[in-house]
């Protein structure tokens, strides 16, 4: 009797350590081995990021080139410092609505000009640490009144890291 339970003891420790072995050697797609024999998890290289376009937002007349310090603004005050309402009659006429508990805004103002540009997003992405914004101006035809161009992006605050502003020419 002691035989049998000394047998089946056995049996069923090599059935453990073989089972174990097989998914000690198994490796994931998302797991790399370092030389050190510990695994590391491998973060993709770059992450498209969602984004809302804000609209019916303008920059405060109060406002100077070079005030704005980070494009990132996170509360409703700081925003409120530097842009105001342009609400107009219709059914697209309410600005964007932001919650700045759940998100921020990504800013980009352009200087004073004369001529109808335009700011466009052309892409968000997460890079390591850092949030990359790549954006474009075309520029439009000469115009009788002098403005600032803007483009406010709205952006989940799960997506954190510090902002790097791309302008891209095309």
């Amino acid at each position: 009797m002691q035989t049998n339970l000394y047998s089946m003891f056995m049996i069923a420790c090599i059935v453990f350590v073989s089972c174990n072995t097989s998914s000690k050697n198994s490796t994931t797609d998302n797991t790399k081995h370092s030389g050190s024999g510990e695994p590391k998890i491998s973060a993709p290289a770059e992450q498209d990021i969602p984004y809302t376009i804000a609209n019916r937002y303008f920059v405060s007349n109060t406002y100077n080139d070079g005030d704005l310090k980070n494009p990132k603004i996170t509360t409703a005050e700081q925003f409120d410092e530097f842009f105001g309402m342009a609400t107009v009659m219709g059914p697209d006429g309410q600005p964007t609505p932001i919650d700045f508990s759940r998100q921020y805004v990504l800013s980009v103002i352009s200087a004073l000009s004369d001529r109808d540009a335009r700011i466009s997003p052309v892409s968000l992405k997460h890079r390591a640490d850092t949030i990359v914004f790549s954006y474009k101006i075309t520029g439009g035809e000469k115009s009788t009144v002098t403005t600032r161009p803007v483009l406010l992006i709205i952006v989940d605050n799960k997506f954190q890291g510090e902002v790097k502003l791309v302008k891209v020419s095309m």
